[in-house]
């Protein structure tokens, strides 16, 4: 199970949507002692416009981090414009992109009122260069293919286009990511991996969509039944925690996410707040991925039911699982239309 879907983990974790970047990227490391109810920051000096920044942190115990630029450095403890804030609980990894040319600063912040904070720290620095639609559109291609080893679908067209108007989707057969969706992420989203995380719900979304109708899912309001779907299909590829990052993202930048919203003409796309609640409230439901599962299971790759057997999921329905294996091997039990269904491996 984990080695069938560890190339869409590894796809939505290191490389979806970003700029390519050179190939020699700097590298620098620090290790920093962080005394209680103190701060420190380290300084990553001159760094261009539109530069890649990945953050790797690792801390004895619980602190807080942030990525500000120098005016925010000089009004802490209060930025008023962080790129990044967030909670290290013994490790972390973030991405940004430079918004401007100048020094940035990694500040740790140290809360408890015992213990210093022993922290490791990677910084990566690379320039971008272009090629941020073509990438994403290689991306998108390979996304479909890869899912191909999961589920059994008729393809579909899809890849990214120029789409002369400020959508984030187009086309009727199948969908195309808009080029100009793609450049707006990345201009109102400094943080390079919540980008990231609005472009992958985008895309599965999209899927959701194409999959309700290919597999005749239906659903009372059928962008709510994608939205849901899209949460299951990340779950299930252990996308947790970069839903529960979107939608906390969401509810405490209300504001600048309504005001990104209002510069597309699309309803559905970017992820509104209130939709964002109801991702977080589909994130507590224990049992939101396994109701799902009588929908999915006669949809999947016999690869895939075979691994869920051998090793169950916490959202594995292991009675289904046996009962569709058991379908698929009787020679003479007649296909139904579903099975007819271009590219299913038996």
């Amino acid at each position: 199970m984990k080695r069938v879907i560890s190339s869409i983990v590894l796809l939505f974790f290191f490389s979806p949507f970003m700029p390519s970047v050179e190939a020699s990227p700097k590298v620098a490391y620090f290790t920093v002692s962080v005394p209680p109810k103190e701060f420190k920051a380290i300084r990553v000096k001159r760094l261009p416009k539109d530069a890649y920044i990945g953050v790797e942190v690792e801390s004895s115990h619980e602190i807080t981090i942030a990525f500000v630029d120098t005016n925010d450095y000089i009004n802490l403890p209060s930025p008023q414009k962080p790129l990044m804030v967030g909670k290290v609980d013994k490790r972390l990894k973030f991405s940004v992109t430079i918004p401007a040319n100048g020094d940035y600063f990694v500040v740790l912040v140290n809360r408890s009122e015992i213990s210093a904070a022993e922290v490791k720290i990677k910084v990566q620095a690379s320039r971008s260069s272009p090629g941020q639609a073509e990438g994403a559109d290689r991306i998108l291609r390979e996304f479909e293919r890869q899912m191909h080893k999961l589920f059994v679908f008729d393809s579909f067209s899809t890849g990214v286009k120029n789409c002369g108007r400020k959508l984030a989707f187009y086309g009727t057969d199948g969908f195309y990511l808009c080029a100009e969706y793609v450049q707006l992420i990345y201009a109102k989203v400094p943080n390079r991996q919540m980008a990231v995380n609005f472009l992958s719900f985008s895309i599965f979304h999209e899927l959701g969509l194409q999959l309700i109708e290919q597999w005749d899912l239906g659903g009372h309001s059928l962008r709510r039944t994608a939205d849901e779907f899209a949460v299951v299909l990340m779950t299930m590829l252990q996308q947790e925690a970069n839903l529960r990052q979107l939608g906390s993202y969401c509810i405490e930048n209300s504001s600048a996410v309504n005001a990104f919203k209002n510069q597309l003409i699309d309803r559905w796309h970017p992820v509104s707040v209130e939709r964002a609640r109801t991702i977080l409230d589909w994130l507590e439901d224990p049992g939101l991925v396994s109701s799902w599962q009588e929908k999915l299971v006669p949809h999947m790759q016999t690869d895939l039911l075979l691994r869920l057997q051998q090793t169950p999921t916490a959202w594995t329905k292991s009675v289904l699982v046996q009962k569709e294996l058991d379908k698929r091997r009787e020679p003479s039990a007649p296909l139904t239309e579903d099975k007819k269904s271009k590219g299913r491996e038996f």
